[in-house]
């Protein structure tokens, strides 16, 4: 297989610009095998903003990232750089579609193996998510990492039929040595494209024709320059109307599940507090000798319940808030919410004239019942000692 000659740009004139914000992984997207030679995960761009924008004779076309693979090295003909060691690196593979058409490209990143297994990246996080305990990890900022390219390999692959343009960056980003055995084995990115073009023609822009994005440049948020009024409409509307339809599912699925499990808890809420209460709180308050302490025993009881359901509350949702876990947040705040639907259904509930009843034995409750804090400590103590 010949090797690409990076040591002098033959293209002066196709400029390449790069974005790579914030993007969130789903643990249940990553997708791994047992021999691990898979490595790959939904990579999804659900902004309207293009990741790559590559301006070919003054027309720029735009492409959006939507999954991601990690592979062993796959451009191992690098003269100077891969070919030379290729067991110090691996690759990252972006795949990326164009709007409106189902030419994929791929943007390759190196991926330069480090002895050390401390220093750790976003890039060591995204490989080693797929064994963490949460269900969602926020904020892989590639752009921090893909430090001034000193150039990019463009060409053009055909492979199984399927025509595709591949990138490569040429600076490589170091990943530390737990990362490495993780995708040292990694294959199943290799049936996309080939390694090498088969014309043999292939593009080397220099490091000035790849930048991100400058703001001042209106082109990069707006219409594609060089296009007419009958081709800038399929920019207009089509440009996102995959992406878009699938971020809309998602999320109406999402709200449908929130709606179903609210529903669920909500009648589960109506359908056991009340037995429950009366099981548990009811039963220790009528153990009291006097009708006016099983009223205080109720009271307080009650009140040291709801305050333990509101510290879980608040533990759960900081600590999901802090350590970015959505799925404590969500926990946490179902925990407020039984709290609340609770109390509220037990205030209408203990109007009813039988409900602080059980077999011969009732709770009166007048409405003026006063406890200092030191008759709760003390009742607390007796239930508890």
């Amino acid at each position: 297989m010949p090797n690409f000659d990076i040591s002098t740009p033959n293209n002066y004139e196709n400029r390449l610009v790069y974005n790579f914000p914030k993007v969130n992984i789903n643990k249940n997207e990553i997708i791994t095998n047992s021999d691990k030679t898979q490595m790959e995960m939904t990579f999804f761009n659900g902004t309207p903003d293009p990741n790559i924008i590559y301006t070919v004779d003054g027309t720029n076309v735009v492409y959006k990232h939507k999954k991601a693979y990690f592979n062993q090295l796959i451009h191992n003909n690098i003269t100077g750089l891969t070919n030379d060691t290729p067991n110090d690196y691996g690759e990252l593979i972006l795949e990326h579609s164009a709007p409106g058409s189902g030419t994929p490209i791929y943007v390759c990143f190196l991926l330069e193996y480090n002895s050390s297994p401390d220093n750790e990246n976003d890039i060591d996080k995204m490989i080693g998510f797929s064994g963490q305990t949460a269900h969602i990890h926020a904020g892989i900022e590639l752009n921090d990492f893909i430090t001034p390219q000193s150039g990019c390999i463009s060409y053009e692959s055909t492979k199984d039929n399927v025509n595709s343009t591949v990138f490569v960056f040429t600076t490589p980003i170091p990943i530390n040595s737990v990362s490495k055995n993780i995708i040292k084995n990694c294959t199943s990115a290799e049936g996309k494209f080939f390694a090498y073009p088969e014309s043999g023609i292939y593009l080397v822009l220099p490091t000035t024709s790849i930048s991100l994005p400058d703001p001042d440049q209106i082109y990069i948020n707006c219409n594609p320059t060089g296009e007419s009024l009958d081709t800038v409409p399929n920019y207009l509307y089509p440009v996102d109307s995959d992406g878009g339809a699938e971020q809309d599912a998602r999320s109406a699925m999402f709200t449908m599940h929130l709606f179903a499990v609210f529903m669920m808890i909500s009648v589960g809420v109506v359908a056991f507090v009340p037995g429950i209460y009366q099981m548990t709180i009811l039963q220790v308050a009528l153990q009291a000798r006097t009708d006016g302490d099983r009223a205080k025993t109720l009271i307080v009881l009650g009140q040291f319940v709801v305050f333990l359901f509101v510290v879980i509350f608040l533990g759960l949702f900081i600590t999901g808030l802090v350590g970015e876990d959505e799925w404590l947040t969500i926990i946490g705040s179902t925990f407020l919410y039984i709290t609340a639907a609770g109390t509220w259904l037990l205030y209408i509930k203990k109007k009813e004239k039988d409900f602080l009843k059980i077999g011969d034995n009732s709770i009166t409750l007048t409405g003026d019942e006063s406890i200092g804090f030191i008759e709760r400590f003390s009742i607390l103590v007796n239930l508890f000692a």
